[in-house]
């Protein structure tokens, strides 16, 4: 497809790093993510702790290579990609979709690798052909010495150890403090784990490529629960296109366009077919004027169309406050930096931008005026259908809102009551289990049920993902 850039002097090159970021071995999976803003606690004496992650694989392949990296996006003022802080010892295995056998994954024929610091590690192939939507079983253990830590990157799924989500995920995740890559039990538990940064698959069919999502919270998608991951990572799934999710919260464009701070990252760019961004929302929070996000936005496009490969940016979707809980559209209001995101939309959908191939028109599909019309540059979010309104029962408090018989259908919806919308966690036959309201409603307090279009103003909630997925179709970007 397109070559590889040079690999930094930190890249450790286990049997030809480059030959594994691009054609024939596209990244095959879904659920593959960077390490960003965590670290694991910290070891007491030599610990090997074992992380079970599970990702989809998103068309057929002949063989499997694994890759993990010792180095994160750190939190902070400039969101810089930063070393581990000390050499971490891997080992890993995949269990297939045939059976519970666990293949061992071998490192230039070595069981274990040990990653120094700011390091990226590819395995050896695993030759065994898989079928779209297999769903690959992924141990991965790491040893540390006193002290040590490791960085973490995505999010697991299974507290209850039973059920799989559509995009794979789920069947019992989480992570034990002993090493069981090879044989034993992991503790099921919604943490942030340790897992393949990328899995890239021997391509057995021509005209495959993969994209690399980078951006800030809005395209990493974490408010898109049940987890889906956002409108991207679902039009990847829905396409047949491998993606590595690079997005870090509250990045800016002001960020990514110093190289330096983004150099580690980038190793999981190389190889792409092409780059998603969505980038400037926090700029435009942060007061920067313009013309500043419109130089630096053209600073990062200048970036990565170095990668050989076309480059494409979101539009911006709406901020806004709301009064009653982002349930109707009269009552919210655009924040006062709204005509520099509508200036900012209108510029890239103007076109004829240097090293920006084209825009994905996101906005459109989830911005309404203030009667709720579909309406570009409308400075509200579309909300969604009222699924009931209801008096809140007996022994409702901040995170759990009673009602006999409750419904079923939540998945899409949120609890809106007090001026607040707090999003559905769970649901026994006659409770909704929600995220904390503050003062919190009681008995005999009205509430609504809602497919609410974000719960802060800022971040899509999961209806507005599916909206954006439902109006759009990527397939499109296999051509690259």
């Amino acid at each position: 497809m397109f070559p590889a850039p040079a690999a930094p002097s930190r890249l450790k090159d286990i049997k030809g790093l480059a030959g594994a970021m691009s054609a024939p071995w596209p990244v095959c999976t879904n659920r593959c993510q960077h390490p960003w803003n965590e670290l694991s606690a910290a070891s007491s004496g030599t610990t090997t702790k074992t992380y079970l992650s599970r990702h989809k694989t998103l068309f057929q392949v002949a063989g499997i290579r694994l890759a993990y990296a010792n180095h994160y996006t750190k939190d902070g003022a400039t969101y810089s990609d930063t070393p581990g802080p000390n050499n971490i010892d891997v080992k890993a295995s995949v269990v297939l979709p045939d059976g519970s056998t666990r293949y061992p994954i071998r490192f230039q024929g070595r069981r274990t690798v040990t990653i120094e610091p700011g390091g990226t590690v590819v395995s050896d192939p695993l030759f065994v052909p898989l079928a779209a939507a297999d769903i690959l079983q992924v141990y991965t253990g790491v040893t540390l010495t006193d002290s040590q830590k490791n960085p973490l990157g995505l999010s697991g799924y299974g507290s209850a150890g039973a059920t799989v989500y559509a995009d794979g995920g789920g069947g019992g995740e989480g992570v034990e403090s002993t090493d069981v890559v090879d044989s034993g039990a992991v503790t099921p538990g919604w943490v942030n784990l340790y897992a393949p940064s990328a899995i890239y698959g021997m391509n057995t069919a021509p005209g495959r490529t993969w994209v690399a999502l980078i951006g800030d919270s809005i395209l990493h998608g974490g408010t898109d629960w049940p987890p889906k991951w956002g409108f991207a990572s679902r039009l990847c799934d829905a396409a047949g296109i491998g993606y590595v999710r690079l997005p870090v919260g509250s990045s800016m464009a002001s960020h990514y366009k110093a190289y330096a701070a983004t150099l580690l990252r980038s190793r999981l760019v190389a190889g792409c077919g092409a780059i998603v961004l969505n980038l400037g929302t926090n700029d435009i929070a942060a007061s920067h004027s313009l013309a500043t996000v419109k130089a630096d936005l053209l600073l990062v496009w200048a970036l990565l169309a170095r990668f050989g490969v076309p480059v494409f940016h979101c539009t911006l979707v709406p901020r806004t406050t709301s009064t009653d809980g982002w349930v109707t559209a009269a009552n919210q209001t655009p924040t006062a930096q709204e005509s520099v995101r509508t200036d900012l939309n209108d510029w890239l959908r103007a076109g004829s931008l240097a090293n920006l191939a084209g825009i994905i028109e996101v906005a459109d599909l989830v911005e309404t005026n203030a009667a709720g019309v579909l309406t570009r540059n409308g400075g509200r979010f579309l909300v969604g259908a009222t699924l009931e309104t209801h008096t809140c029962e007996a022994s409702t408090d901040a995170t759990h809102v009673y009602r006999t018989g409750a419904l079923s259908a939540i998945e899409n919806y949120a609890i809106a009551a007090q001026g607040q919308t707090k999003l559905i966690s769970g649901r026994g036959s006659n409770v909704y289990n929600t995220a904390t309201f503050s003062p919190a409603p009681s008995s005999g307090d009205t509430y609504s049920l809602v497919k609410v279009p974000t719960s802060d103003g800022i971040h899509p909630a999961r209806f507005a993902h599916e909206t954006i997925y439902a109006g759009l179709d990527w397939t499109w970007l296999k051509r690259y």
